[in-house]
C-alpha cells in the first residue's frame, strides 16, 4: 500500500517482531522504474530485522503506454559522459533527506543510527552523495550501476565509517564501467571502506549480483 511522508511517496515493510530498534533499509529506484520494482526483487531474502521502505521518483514518466518515475532527467546517449538535471537533482536530494531525517517521528522504532541506502542506476548516485556525507549518518551504501560526480561532493566532511558495496555490469552500455572505477578510486584515495564487484551484465542485475548484494547485507547485519 502506497503511502506518503513529507513530499515522497513510499512503501514499507516491516519486521513481524517489533522489538526497540531496528536497522532501516531505504531503496531508492532508477530512471523510469518505480517504488515496487528493488522492493520485491530483494524483500523475501533481506534480514528479517529490517525495516524496509521504497521511495517513489518525484517526477513521472509516460512512455508508450509505460508509467514510471524518475529523480532528475538524464542524457545518457555517450555512456563516457552522462548529463544530469541539475535542479531537479538537488530538489530529490533534499526531500530524501528530510525524509530520512523525520521518518524517526513516524516510526519510533528505526535506529538512527542503522541507516542502509539501496540504489539502482540515478538512485545509486543519490544514496552516493548523501552516504558519503558525515552529517547524514549513513552506516552502509549498496550502489547498484550508479556513480558519482565530483562536483557534487566538494566541500563536505566525508564519512569514513561508511560502508559501500559497489556493483556493476561489463557491459553496461549505459555507464561506462570506467566511470565507476574512477569512483572507487576516490573511495580508496579518501580511505573510504568499499568493496568493488563487476558481473557479465548490462545496466540490470542478474542472478549473481543479486546474492553476492544479498550476502554482502547478512555479513555486515551480523556484525551489528
Amino acid at each position: 500500500m502506497i503511502q506518503q511522508f513529507k513530499k515522497i511517496k513510499y512503501i514499507i515493510h516491516k519486521p513481524k517482531k517489533i522489538q526497540k530498534k531496528h536497522p532501516l533499509l531505504i531503496m531508492i529506484h532508477g530512471y523510469g522504474s518505480n517504488e515496487k520494482n528493488l522492493f520485491f526483487l530483494f524483500k523475501k531474502y533481506i534480514p528479517s530485522n529490517f525495516f524496509i521502505i521504497s521511495l517513489r521518483g518525484l517526477y513521472e514518466i509516460h512512455n508508450n503506454n509505460h508509467q514510471g518515475y524518475h529523480w532528475y532527467n538524464i542524457n545518457t546517449k555517450k555512456s563516457t559522459k552522462i548529463e544530469i538535471d541539475h535542479n531537479q537533482m538537488i530538489k530529490s536530494k533534499k526531500q530524501i533527506i528530510k525524509f530520512i531525517k523525520n521518518i524517526f517521528i513516524k516510526y519510533h522504532n528505526i535506529d538512527e543510527n542503522k541507516i542502509w541506502l539501496c540504489g539502482f542506476s540515478q538512485g545509486a548516485f543519490l544514496s552516493n552523495i548523501i552516504g558519503l556525507n558525515k552529517k547524514y549518518n549513513i552506516k552502509y551504501v549498496i550502489s547498484i550501476s550508479g556513480f558519482i560526480l565530483s562536483n557534487y561532493i566538494k566541500n563536505i566532511i566525508y564519512n569514513k565509517e561508511t560502508k559501500f558495496l559497489i556493483t556493476h555490469g561489463v557491459y553496461d552500455k549505459t555507464i561506462s564501467i570506467n566511470i565507476i572505477k574512477k569512483f572507487t578510486s576516490f573511495l580508496k584515495k579518501n580511505t573510504i571502506q568499499y568493496l568493488f564487484k563487476t558481473y557479465k551484465q548490462n545496466h540490470e542485475i542478474n542472478q549473481k549480483n543479486y546474492y553476492d548484494i544479498i550476502k554482502w547485507m547478512l555479513k555486515n547485519n551480523i556484525r551489528e
